[in-house]
Formats: structure tokens, sequence, C-alpha cells
């Protein structure tokens, strides 16, 4: 997500159904590295970490390493 300079109310709708498909999937989302708008768009359009479901964080790496410590 770092290459996204802007996310608007289409991105985030799309965003969002995509989150809502890999969930029902069984598959963890984790937004990492989201530039400064992106970032402020995704908080207000009300999206909020749910473990298990989504994770919103600037560390890929630590991400990653609890990830693989619980596989």
């Amino acid at each position: 997500f770092e290459d996204v300079p802007a996310l608007d109310a289409t991105g985030l709708v799309a965003l969002e159904s995509v989150i809502t498909r890999f969930n029902g999937n069984g598959v963890k989302v984790v937004l990492a590295k989201l530039n400064p708008q992106p970032l402020r768009a995704v908080r207000k359009a009300g999206f909020t970490e749910v473990p298990g479901k989504l994770e919103i964080t600037d560390d890929l790496g630590d991400t990653l390493d609890r990830v693989l410590d619980l596989g």
C-alpha cells in the first residue's frame, strides 16, 4: 500500500468488498505501510482492526513474523 498515494470512495468500496470476500474464505487481510491520506480515508470510513480478519500496521515485517509464529 505504500505505493498508493490516495484512496477515494470507489477505492474504499472495492477494498471493503475484497476484505469481505477474503475473510469469508478464511483469509486474514493486512493493510501495511499505508500513506497518510489512504490511512485517514480507511479510518474515516470505519475500518477497524478485527483479530483474525483485518490488521492495519506500519510494520509489515513484524506482522509477518507474528503470522509465521502462529503457523
